[in-house]
């Protein structure tokens, strides 16, 4: 964004974009990261469980939290996550269109966003509704070393904030490598690695059931890009800054905010024009208006067949299974609650920057305010 509030790409950018394929290649090239072939073993029993190695070297940088307390330490795993036996906030909500954005085997979706509370039992779950779903990779109930009891109100976990994985770096390359030289084999086996690892597929074997198919052209190859990085990074603080250096947060968010409307109005999802198609199923007319969860379960995590007794992509039966409880899923509430709340109050051309701080200009008379404010 310049000065005018205009928005400029400079007649240069492919440069930067190759001191990114080159970074990123040397990282690859060097041998000493790689991806963990478990996604949810990455968070379950790495990050959450504050292991002190990482033999695959996927986690990259993080921002450690330390100490039990606000000073040092952050509130992971308690400000977002599931509750478990009502304590927490579960303050990061998933919206809808984002859970329909994955593929039904897809790993990463069930990892990514919890769709159920722990009980005070820290074993016993419920199925949320479909606006009430959080983000899953902080839980408190997958902490451990030391495990927190359900009946302990503690806050501070000590959870490290992901800022760089190996996965993110491999997407960079794919995305940078289209951008200079087009959708070339090493473009394809580095976001072809992520996807596999999503789907629970041996890395480094190519495998047509996943992989992003060839003979794509270099815009198509940038949308399954721009689809990708969600999938693999959601809840990560990545893609309000990937639509940014895009120029494509104010498409996606009006995009987003159609489709919220259109699931409320129960119409089927239309696909974005700026990122590859929603799977099929995800679009369809049949999306379930409720959703039935079984009572009592005790089933692991991720076995989300455990918790729910219906299909997320099936008409819900007329009515209620034996032993299970209905939740709200695609029906009016979505305009009430996540259309409601979503980027309200985004300006183009002021939005995209937050305004410089006076302190800071008092600081430097030289500085002018940002577009808009």
């Amino acid at each position: 964004m310049r000065s005018d509030g205009t928005m400029k790409r400079g007649a240069d950018y492919q440069s930067f974009y190759q001191i990114a394929r080159d970074e990123c290649n040397d990282i690859i090239m060097s041998g000493q990261h790689a991806l963990n072939p478990d996604y949810q073993a990455l968070w379950e029993n790495e990050v959450d469980a504050h292991a002190v190695t990482d033999p695959d070297g996927e986690l990259m940088f993080q921002a450690s939290a330390i100490g039990d307390k606000g000073a040092e330490d952050s509130k992971l795993g308690y400000y977002d996550g599931p509750t478990v036996n009502g304590k927490g906030n579960k303050s990061i909500n998933i919206l809808p269109t984002y859970f329909y954005l994955f593929d039904s085997t897809d790993l990463r979706r069930d990892v990514t966003c919890a769709t159920y509370t722990v009980g005070a039992d820290g074993i016993t779950k419920s199925g949320t509704a479909l606006t009430a779903i959080v983000d899953g990779k902080y839980r408190r109930n997958w902490i451990t070393n030391p495990s927190v009891d359900p009946g302990n109100s503690v806050q501070y976990f000590g959870l490290n904030w992901q800022i760089l994985r190996y996965s993110d770096v491999l997407l960079m390359f794919a995305e940078a490598e289209n951008e200079i030289n087009g959708p070339t084999a090493a473009a394809y086996d580095a976001i072809n690695q992520v996807r596999r690892r999503g789907y629970g597929k041996p890395i480094d074997a190519a495998d047509p059931t996943v992989d992003i198919p060839a003979g794509l052209s270099k815009e198509d190859f940038f949308k399954a890009v721009v689809r990708e990085r969600p999938l693999e990074l959601g809840g990560e603080g990545v893609r309000k800054f990937d639509l940014l250096r895009w120029n494509l947060l104010g498409t996606a968010l009006n995009t987003v905010k159609s489709n919220l409307l259109n699931m409320s109005d129960s119409v089927p999802l239309v696909n974005p024009s700026y990122m590859a198609e929603y799977p099929s199923y995800s679009v369809s007319a049949t999306l379930p208006g409720a959703m039935f969860y079984i009572l009592n379960t005790t089933s692991d995590d991720n076995n989300i067949g455990g918790v729910w007794a219906t299909s997320f992509y099936n008409s819900a039966p007329g009515s209620t299974p034996s032993g299970t409880k209905k939740v709200a899923w695609v029906d009016a509430s979505i305009s009430t609650t996540a259309l409601s709340r979503y980027a309200t109050g985004f300006t183009p051309g002021k939005s995209e920057l937050l305004p410089i701080p006076q302190p800071a200009r008092d600081a430097n008379f030289n500085f002018s305010q940002n577009p808009g404010y």
